[in-house]
């Protein structure tokens, strides 16, 4: 069996055969997972073409991460194609030309505020809008990860903070720990 066998997943950033996005898609297909891409305006027609490269062409729906409207419509538009999901991959970033090229520093703010919100808010966005398509198993946000919602993990969730792997055990406080000192003490020398 396949490592993703009979997983749905969603992918963003879908551009050219180069994107990681694009490999994430193939490979994932190749595990077995059903894919559906998202683009939005001229890049939807690149994607739907690009997709047609891939092991079993994937349905693109539209979906623009800046727009509130696309973000509540998308948990219906994937239901077109899935019933639900058990992830998600964003590939999503954009900087306007005033922020690139050592420009950072004096790029206006309405430049660098829309390299955050499509490079890296679109990330908060995304897995808002999609998570009513997660279903056990999927990822969960933690209960009140994100301000003014209730959710709770799965039953079964695996949930831990970011750098904290569920599968491994906590790490021991240092009090818990013994010293070195205690340890060199307890340790035969290699002269008696």
């Amino acid at each position: 069996m396949a490592l993703l066998e009979g997983k749905k997943i969603l992918v963003t950033g879908v551009l050219t055969e180069a994107s990681i996005a694009f490999h994430v898609a193939r490979l994932a297909q190749q595990e077995g997972a059903e894919v559906v891409l998202t683009s939005f305006g001229r890049q939807l027609r690149l994607t739907e073409l690009v997709a047609r490269r891939l092991p079993s062409p994937p349905p693109v729906v539209g979906l623009d991460v800046t727009s509130q409207d696309d973000l509540a419509a998308l948990a219906e538009t994937v239901r077109e194609h899935v019933d639900h999901l058990d992830g998600v991959g964003h590939s999503i970033g954009f900087a306007p030309q005033s922020v690139l090229g050592g420009n950072f520093l004096s790029a206006p703010w309405a430049d660098v505020a829309t390299a955050v919100h499509v490079s890296a808010f679109s990330l908060k966005a995304l897995a808002t809008a999609a998570q009513p398509l997660m279903g056990p198993g999927g990822w969960q946000p933690p209960p009140g990860i994100w301000p003014g919602t209730s959710h709770r993990p799965a039953s079964g969730s695996t949930w831990s903070p970011p750098g904290r792997s569920a599968r491994w055990p906590r790490p021991r406080s240092p009090a818990s720990r013994p010293s070195r000192a205690a340890g060199a003490a307890a340790r035969p020398s290699a002269g008696t």
